[in-house]
């Protein structure tokens, strides 16, 4: 058995609505959409699936991306909320990332900063 496979958009799709017609609310979360290679129209194809079946059943649609213009089109009739870190929050972040080499950065103030 081939290992590593990917399913078939059209087999996502099949899934997707066999398991929407089961229940009376669906919530579908996709993460990093924007990681998503547009290359093989496999992320446009899987938007419009999805918005398809918001039409057909009760789906509610979560999506993280980071801000691109093609993404920012597909969702310009959707509610949506651009988040942005802190500069506080990215500090917060990177002393903790940096915690285990500390020993190390004590000795060079300029990469500390």
């Amino acid at each position: 058995m081939a290992k590593n496979l990917r399913p078939s958009l059209d087999k996502i799709v099949k899934c997707l609505q066999s398991v929407a017609s089961l229940y009376s609310k669906i919530f579908i979360i996709a993460d990093a959409l924007d990681e998503r290679h547009v290359s093989d129209n496999c992320r446009t194809g899987l938007l419009a699936e999805v918005f398809n079946l918001q039409h057909m059943f009760e789906v509610n649609f979560l999506v993280t991306s980071r801000h691109t213009p093609q993404i920012t089109q597909e969702f310009k009739r959707s509610t949506w909320l651009e988040i942005r870190p802190s500069e506080e929050d990215v500090r917060t972040y990177l002393n903790e990332r940096l915690q285990p080499r500390k020993a190390f950065l004590r000795k060079n103030t300029e990469l500390q900063k």
